[in-house]
């Protein structure tokens, strides 16, 4: 019996990642992202299922951290929560699939991308640099009457703060509704 379930449940993802149903309805498109990353964000898809995102925008969190900092050159380690925002460059690399058509199409993403930029802790007034690694997941729905598509997606990733003194780990976290005006 749990054979038959695996089986169908292998069939079934086989069956959405189908070369029969594209994702591309458009080739490029420019917008905006609100929610806890806010951006302006450009997507261009490089063949019909693998997209490039560019987001260049900034980052509001409050995240548990790992400190990393020596004193008196001796290194020390704390954890804690922090709250930080952070001016960040988001490119990243999705593969993209369509869920469903109708009166219009819901295309399903996951992906992988960096984070780069410049963070200030409001506890500390130093500004320090910012990298990260992040997973993306996302539903798009392209409307067939509209050039518009209206998304929604999660990234959750590893990030790092640093300065001279110092770094901190920190699990980054981005939540986004996205607009954009396709071409």
């Amino acid at each position: 019996m749990k054979k038959n379930y695996l089986l169908a449940g292998i069939i079934a993802f086989c069956l959405l990642l189908a070369p029969a149903a594209g994702a591309q309805t458009y080739k490029n498109s420019f917008g905006v992202t609100l929610g806890s990353f806010n951006s302006l964000s450009y997507k261009s898809f490089l063949t019909d299922r693998l997209a490039a995102q560019l987001d260049l925008g900034f980052n509001l969190t409050a995240t548990p951290a790992t400190i990393h900092t020596k004193a008196g050159g001796v290194p020390v380690k704390a954890t804690g929560d922090m709250s930080y925002w952070t001016f960040e460059f988001n490119p990243e690399l999705l593969y993209q699939s369509t869920a469903w058509r109708g009166n219009g199409q819901l295309d399903w993403y996951l992906g992988a991308g960096l984070s780069l930029g410049l963070q200030e802790d409001w506890n500390i007034t130093a500004t320090q640099g910012k990298w990260g690694i992040n997973a993306a997941l996302g539903i798009e729905y392209i409307p067939s009457s509209v050039p518009f598509t209206f998304g929604l997606d999660f990234r959750p990733g590893y990030g790092m703060l640093f300065n001279n003194a110092s770094y901190t780990s920190v699990f980054d976290w981005k939540l986004a509704a996205a607009i954009r005006y396709y071409f």
